[in-house]
């Protein structure tokens, strides 16, 4: 981690702590004893591992929410359609699409519905090939 702890990682510290990152966050300010603050960033930095690594079977998560991995992917997307001499105006929302599979190495979502059909049962029924079986809970064949 660089520099001071943040704002949003204070919270995690009790109160003489947080009282002393605020403290060191004014410039000017020569009283923090550094070994303190280097101490609090350890144990902050050891913390947010702990949390990037999960507790159990939960996986854990680099604690962003859907948002904003969209939107540092987004930017990250933009800086390479930049780095190849596109320029941002013309790129429509497929190619960032593509440029967002490329970054991250992946093929491209398709988009499209995710869920259900717009069609009739009975339309449905018909686009099943004969010899296929289709008996899911929302199939219109021998849904029960």
């Amino acid at each position: 981690m660089m520099g001071h702890p943040t704002r949003d990682d204070a919270k995690h510290l009790d109160e003489r702590q947080t009282a002393l990152v605020e403290r060191s966050r004014h410039p000017g300010v020569k009283n923090v004893d550094s070994e303190e603050l280097a101490s609090i960033e350890r144990d902050l930095r050891a913390e947010r591992e702990a949390a990037r690594r999960g507790h159990g079977s939960d996986g854990g998560g680099d604690g962003r929410s859907a948002g904003r991995r969209s939107q540092i992917l987004t930017h990250a997307v933009k800086r390479v359609a930049r780095e190849r001499g596109r320029r941002e105006r013309h790129l429509d929302r497929n190619d960032l699409r593509q440029f967002a599979a490329d970054v991250m190495g992946q093929e491209m979502d398709k988009g499209g519905p995710k869920r259900g059909t717009t069609k009739g049962f009975a339309e449905a029924a018909r686009d099943v090939e004969p010899g296929e079986t289709d008996k899911g809970r929302n199939s219109p064949i021998g849904a029960n």
